[in-house]
Formats: structure tokens, sequence, C-alpha cells
């Protein structure tokens, strides 16, 4: 048997590490430019891992900054791609959204709580582009603009399934995922 995740729906918040110094080996540090046009070549070429660990680079290296934006959202979109493509379990529905209590709010809050012993990566991609990690056993939450969005989700356990999923947020409204350990067969 192997773990794996299951959902009932819920939100998610950001949570960022605090960005360190960046470092190659002993020799210089290429600027963050050189960093994106490698990341974006691998990208071409079809090195994904590669690719990946290029713009994790520049978002580390030059937090809130439109460099940094630019590798989340390439981040976000090649985590979801090579999800929805590889075997994966379907991420449930959200249960009805609730109000989430504030008049006119054109936002959508979303809550994931991870119930399992790995930390969790989520990726949404739609109206808005998110990269959030959730510690085990946390909660995150987010507000996110409504609309159509594809969710990705996987968690630091190589031998777990991740989960792939379409949903819909509604403005205004409260959606809550919750992830467990749970045993599938695959």
């Amino acid at each position: 048997m192997r773990v794996t995740l299951s959902l009932l729906f819920a939100v998610l918040v950001g949570c960022h590490a605090p960005a360190q110094k960046p470092t190659e080996g002993n020799g210089p540090v290429p600027d963050v430019k050189e960093h994106l046009a490698r990341a974006e070549r691998a990208r071409r070429e079809g090195q994904i891992d590669a690719a990946l660990r290029e713009f994790r680079f520049v978002r580390q290296s030059a937090p809130d900054t439109d460099a940094s934006r630019a590798a989340e959202t390439a981040i976000v979109d090649l985590e979801v791609s090579v999800i929805s493509r590889s075997e994966h379990l379907s991420l449930p529905q959200p249960e009805a959204g609730l109000p989430n209590g504030g008049e006119g709010v054109p936002l959508t809050q979303l809550r994931i709580d991870n119930r399992t012993h790995a930390r969790l990566h989520v990726f949404l991609k739609g109206p808005q582009v998110s990269l959030v990690e959730v510690a085990a056993d946390g909660s995150a939450e987010l507000r996110v603009l409504p609309g159509p969005y594809e969710v990705g989700i996987r968690g630091d356990d190589p031998s777990a399934l991740p989960l792939y999923g379409r949903h819909l947020y509604d403005v205004g409204k409260r959606h809550r995922f919750l992830l467990e350990n749970s045993d599938v067969p695959r």
C-alpha cells in the first residue's frame, strides 16, 4: 500500500521562506536575468527539472521583483502541467462555497488543512497564479481572484501520488481542502 493524499477541499495561504543570499559553488553568482534565460532555454528544450531549478533560484534570489513573479508563474505553469500529465489522483470539487463574511468582497477565500505528515506544494493556475507550501499538520489561507483554476498538489513524499483538478471558485465565497493520509491502491 502507498500513502497518498486524499482531499475534501479547503483553502490556502502563502507561506514563503525568507530569501537567502544566492551562491553557485565557489564562483561568482550570475545575475537573475541570466538565470531566467537559462530557465527558459531549459524549458524550451524540455529539461523540466533544470528549468524548475533555475526558476526557483530566481524566485529565492530576487523576492518581490518582476523576475521573481515571472519565475513563480513559470513554476506554477510547469508543475501543473507535469502533474496533470502524470499519474495522479483526482482533486475533488470543493464543498459548497460559504459566504466569506465580507460585503462586496471580490475575492475568493481558500483554506488548506494539511493533515498529512509531509509538506505540501500547492499550485493554482487561473486568473491568479499562486504557489503555496503548507507544512505537515499545518494550514494555509489565501485570497484569490474568482474564476476557473487548475490546481496541482504534491507532497515531499515521492511515493505519494499528486492531486490534480479543475475548479471554479465563486466570488465572495470560502472554499476548503482537507488533505489526509490514506491508503489508496495504485
